[in-house]
């Protein structure tokens, strides 16, 4: 959901995004997946980790950030396509 306020003081638009649970899961399960992929410990070959092990050593800041990455990126492209269309409108 995005909700637009055009603050009339200083000529500002703020917009506010609000995220989407389902794609915030997605985005956390991409990113584990990601970092999975390029996990390299000593003794297996690089992705190839079981995921026990690999879980163990992927932090939840690591998935988070990732997520949240990508996360805002999603989001900023949504609101600059809203408002490009106004425009045009």
């Amino acid at each position: 959901m995005i909700n637009k306020e055009i603050k009339k003081e200083t000529s500002e638009l703020v917009i506010t995004v609000e995220a989407n649970v389902e794609s915030w899961k997605q985005n956390q399960a991409d990113a584990k997946k990601n970092l999975m992929a390029n996990l390299s410990i000593k003794g297996f070959r690089k992705g190839k980790v079981p995921a026990d092990i690999a879980s163990k050593h992927i932090s939840k800041a690591d998935i988070f950030t990732k997520a949240i990455q990508k996360s805002l990126d999603a989001m900023a492209q949504d609101a600059a396509k809203e408002i490009k269309e106004e425009q045009v409108l």
